[in-house]
This record gives structure tokens, sequence and C-alpha cells, in this order.
């Protein structure tokens, strides 16, 4: 069995999230009261906006634009939370190089405390971690090995039919035992990035749905589950040929 607990010096990871969503409503003045808490540490705001566009009958179009939520970015740039309403959702993230889940997560907890010190406490319906790997193979390696030389998952095709490992994806949902977490798996060939390399995307989604404890304590623990969930699904997603490659 995989070590869920396992880290690399330099993990593949260009994108991690905690999300919190929630079932209350709450208003765009109260996100705009929470983005003036957290612009001293993320003091660069993007505003997320949603159009609705009309047709009149002699062809007139009135095009209405309603502030839903903010995009807030750290100076490095790599750290990031984002407020809606339209999905109810506050989240914290942190772009590649990703430091850590220590760091995370004590990030998802000072922005929620302050996210919920303006609002008040909505009803939590859902957590979720989503981490986004983008794995770096060597253009030599990856054309003249099969696809299962560096991942124990993949398509299955009818005989005959070779995959193009630089044109493939494979969606998959599912539930992981024993937690109960709900599981996304995107998995396929992505733009590279490195010069001579050939680049793979593993997508991991993982959410508590309900029943969400209502304590923050125990709250942030389904969350540490959530971590724990990822990290077997990636170790068992992957060889010790691609484990190589950022160890």
């Amino acid at each position: 069995m995989p070590d869920p607990d396992k880290s690399y010096d330099k993990p593949p990871i260009v994108e991690a999230v905690i999300e919190v969503r929630f079932s209350d409503d709450y208003s765009i003045r109260d996100l705009e009261r929470c983005r003036d808490r957290l612009k001293k540490a993320y003091p660069k705001v993007e505003d997320i906006d949603e159009f609705e566009v009309e047709f009149a009958p002699g062809g007139e179009q009135k095009t209405k634009r309603t502030r839903i939520g903010f995009k807030l970015i750290a100076a490095s740039g790599s750290d990031l939370v984002v407020c809606g309403l339209g999905t109810k959702t506050f989240g914290t993230s942190r772009m590649a190089p990703y430091t850590g889940w220590d760091n995370l997560i004590a990030k998802a907890k000072e922005n929620f405390e302050i996210f919920t010190s303006v609002v008040g406490r909505p009803n939590v319906t859902r957590l979720a971690a989503r981490f986004i790997n983008r794995i770096d193979i060597p253009i030599g390696q990856f054309s003249e090995a099969p696809l299962d030389e560096f991942f124990n998952i993949g398509p299955v095709v009818t005989s005959g039919l070779t995959v193009n490992k630089s044109a493939f994806l494979q969606h998959i949902q599912g539930v992981s035992a024993p937690t109960g977490a709900k599981v996304t798996l995107q998995f396929g060939s992505a733009v590279p990035v490195l010069i001579d390399c050939s680049s793979v995307l593993l997508d991991i989604d993982a959410s508590f749905d309900g029943d969400i404890p209502l304590k923050l304590d125990h709250m942030w623990t389904r969350v540490d589950e959530l971590r724990q969930v990822k990290n077997l699904i990636f170790e068992q997603s992957i060889t010790d040929r691609t484990r190589k490659l950022f160890q």
C-alpha cells in the first residue's frame, strides 16, 4: 500500500486549493468588507462579474453586469483567495512552487477566520481539496516507453488502436472507501512547459458534501482527511519511474 504521508523535495503540484462551500446567503457588501480585510496580505484584487445579455425584438442589445465576487492575489503571485456569491464559496489557493500542506492549511484557516468574522458563520455544505499536478517527462523517455511505465491509470482502447500520448484525456468520478469522500480525477496530456519535455496532467479533487462538523477543529480534521485521500490516489496513480522525476 502506498504511503499517503510521502513527501517530495520538488512536488509536481502547480495548484493546490482548499475550498469551503455554504448554503446560507451573504451579500456583495459582505464580500467587499472581507476583501478590505484581506487586502494587506493579498494586495492585487480582481473583480469577478457576471454578465447577462438580453436581445430585444428590434435587435437592441442590453447587457447587465453584476459583481459576484473577488479574486485576491498576494504580492508574490503564488497565494490566492477567491470568494464568490454565485457558488457561495470561499477558497485559498497556492500556486507553484508548493510549500507544503502545513503552510496551505494554516493560510486557509487564517483566511477563513477573517471571512467568518465579517459575514458570520454560514452553514457549510461542502469541503474540498483539489491538487493539480503537472508531471514533466523527458521527451526521449516518454516517446519510447508505453504509458503504463509511468502511470497505473490510463485510457483503454480497442485492439489495433494506439493511444496518442500527446492528446488524451480521462475523466473519472468515484467514492473513496472508507472515508466516503467524493473524488473527481482528470488525467491527460497537457501543454508542455519545459524544453524537451512532455507534460501530463493529474488533477485530483476530493470533497465531502453534507454532514460537515459544526466545530471548527473537527471541520479542519475532515479537510486533513481529504489530503490523505488525495495523497493515496496520487501515489496509486504513478509508478516508481515517475517518482524518480521529482524525488
